[in-house]
C-alpha cells in the first residue's frame, strides 16, 4: 500500500494515489501525532494532548479508539494498537517532513563541501514541499517530536546566494514558507 502523508501545510493523507484525508479535525490531529511519531508507539495520553489542546473530556480514550478505527479504514494494517498507545508504520519517504529533513541535510552537506550548485537544487526541492502555513495541530505535535528544528529561509537564502541563483526565489515571489524554528 502506497501512502503519502503531508504535514507541511494543511494535513493531507493520500493512499494509493487517492485522497484519504480525514474530515474531522480531531481525527486529523490524531493522524498528525501518529505520523510525527511514525514507527514508534504514541501514547494515548500524548494523543489526547494533541487532539484536545486543553483538558480532554472523560470520553477521550473512547473517542481516540473511534478515531483509530476510522483511520484504519484508510491505513489498514499500517495503524497498530499497542499497550495504551497506537503506532503508525510509514516507510522511508512517505512523510513529507522526513523528505524535507533529508533534502535539507543533503543540501547543507553540499554547501559545506563547497558544492553550492548541487545544494541549491536540494534546498529548493525541500522548500517546494511546503504547501502553506502549518496547521495549529502540527505545531502542537511538533513540540514533542522534533529532534531538529525545521528551518527554511536560511536554507533558501544561503543556497541561493552561494550559487548566485536568486532567480528561483524571485519566481516564488520572494516569499518563503513560514518559519517554525525560533
Amino acid at each position: 500500500m502506497q501512502v503519502d502523508m503531508r504535514l507541511l501545510g494543511t494535513v493531507e493523507l493520500h493512499v494509493q494515489g487517492r485522497d484519504a484525508t480525514p474530515g474531522a479535525a480531531k481525527r486529523r490531529a490524531v493522524l498528525t501525532a501518529l505520523a510525527l511519531g511514525a514507527n514508534r508507539p504514541v501514547s494515548l495520553d500524548r494523543l489526547c494532548e494533541v487532539a484536545w489542546a486543553g483538558a480532554p473530556p472523560a470520553s477521550a480514550v473512547a473517542n481516540l479508539r473511534s478515531h483509530a478505527m476510522g483511520l484504519r479504514k484508510s491505513l489498514g494494517g499500517r495503524l497498530m494498537a499497542r499497550s495504551n498507545a497506537y503506532e503508525l508504520r510509514l516507510a522511508t519517504g512517505e512523510l513529507d517532513v522526513n523528505r524535507f529533513h533529508r533534502l535539507a541535510s543533503e543540501g547543507r552537506g553540499d554547501l559545506a563541501a563547497g558544492d553550492p550548485a548541487s545544494a541549491i537544487g536540494k534546498l529548493l526541492t525541500a522548500l517546494s514541499l511546503w504547501r502553506g502555513r502549518l496547521a495549529r495541530v502540527f505545531r502542537r505535535a511538533l513540540s514533542w517530536t522534533a529532534t531538529e528544528p525545521l528551518t527554511y529561509g536560511d536554507l533558501s537564502v544561503r543556497s541561493s546566494l552561494a550559487a548566485g541563483a536568486a532567480g528561483p526565489l524571485r519566481r516564488r515571489g520572494g516569499r518563503l514558507p513560514p518559519r517554525v524554528a525560533r
